[in-house]
């Protein structure tokens, strides 16, 4: 069967039977599994009329209520495909524009509850976008320099949690949740490190209502049903080195976190390999 067209893969986003693989170096493409072998359909995701028409690395992948795909990119801004795969949208940055995205170098993505997209970048803050409004170009921008509690534009994993009503956003200045009600960020202090971290790619929100949030500095697990938001206090767990030999004091990285169906959680770690928690209170890991 033809394979992906890079092998340096960023992302993955199941959308049905459909597996949509990000890659580093030449886009997008999409796995679709029949019965004899897989094939491999590869896109030119860029719009036309604009500049970005090269290969590019794509970041994250979401689909909107209406079927659209969303596409995050790590020099391209945003861009959106239709269902049908017929037409491409292309939100870049632009200098005249201050309702633009702020920054084409776009860490992440992802489409709440509520049907608004949050593209998080590397340098420029977090971009809001009411998907509600058709047609809608105009973002809101979420930057440290609005005194809403943000500290750091830096922004690298997101997970929305609905037991709390907000966003929560791993950050090179730690862990920020925002709050839908009062439109503020609120940053999490934890003890036993510094609360600043090189890499926060992984983050997910589990069926116990415990957030994941992977680093390069170890792994927390946030208790939600404990977090008060007026003082930013939430009972956590941290495990900062190896998780199968805490005792090796080999600081752990985890690069991305997921739960099956069978409600397992799956661990991905950079150098360790690949974990699966064996037991519910996240104890055990093999």
């Amino acid at each position: 069967s033809e394979g992906v067209s890079c092998n340096r893969i960023n992302t993955l986003f199941c959308d049905g039977n459909d597996i949509w693989v990000g890659t580093q170096m030449d886009g997008v493409n999409i796995l679709v599994p029949d019965v004899v072998h897989p094939r491999v359909w590869k896109y030119n995701y860029s719009a036309e009329g604009t500049d970005n028409r090269g290969p590019n690395a794509v970041n994250g992948i979401a689909e909107d209520r209406d079927g659209n795909i969303w596409l995050a990119t790590a020099d391209g801004g945003v861009n959106r495909m239709t269902p049908d795969g017929k037409y491409f949208e292309n939100f870049m940055f632009e200098h005249t524009n201050e309702e633009s995205i702020s920054n084409n170098a776009v860490s992440g993505i992802l489409i709440d509850s509520h049907n608004h997209l949050w593209a998080y970048t590397w340098g420029v803050g977090i971009n809001e976008l009411d998907l509600n409004v058709d047609g809608n170009r105009t973002f809101l921008r979420h930057e440290r320099e609005d005194r809403t509690g943000l500290e750091s534009d830096f922004l690298g994993s997101a997970a929305e949690d609905r037991l709390n009503d907000g966003i929560w956003f791993g950050s090179t200045r730690g862990l920020h949740f925002y709050d839908r009600r009062t439109r503020r960020f609120v940053r999490i202090l934890f003890s036993g490190t510094d609360n600043d971290f090189k890499e926060v790619r992984a983050m997910m929100v589990d069926d116990r209502d415990r957030l994941w949030w992977g680093t390069s500095a170890g792994v927390f697990v946030l208790n939600l049903s404990s977090f008060d938001k007026e003082n930013g206090k939430i009972e956590y767990k941290y495990m900062r080195y190896k998780l199968t030999e805490p005792g090796s004091h080999q600081i752990e990285k985890i690069n991305c976190v997921m739960q099956d169906s069978k409600g397992r959680i799956w661990l991905g770690s950079e150098g360790n390999g690949l974990y699966m928690l064996k037991d519910e209170d996240g104890e055990g890991f093999e």
